[in-house]
């Protein structure tokens, strides 16, 4: 199951390269509300791509949401270190 949630983060990011921002960001939503918990790390690469791809559909409250969320999952990895 991990490796589904790294290989649909692997296509939202083949998304965002053609330009693709809504799809990917649907795609983004299979993987943070997955039934399996992703590792802390593809969270954290995700909520940082839903970040990116709000901004670039104009959805600055989601990005602002997305930028909090990226900032308390990088806060919980450092806290583990």
């Amino acid at each position: 199951e991990i490796d589904r949630l790294f290989a649909l983060h692997l296509q939202a990011r083949g998304l965002m390269n053609e330009g693709d921002f809504s799809n990917a960001l649907a795609v983004l939503h299979k993987v943070i509300d997955s039934e399996t918990i992703p590792p802390r790390l593809l969270l954290y690469l995700s909520c940082a791509d839903m970040e990116i791809c709000c901004r670039e559909t104009d959805n600055y409250k989601g990005a602002y949401e997305f930028s909090q969320n990226k900032l308390e999952i990088l806060e919980h990895m450092l806290a583990e270190i």
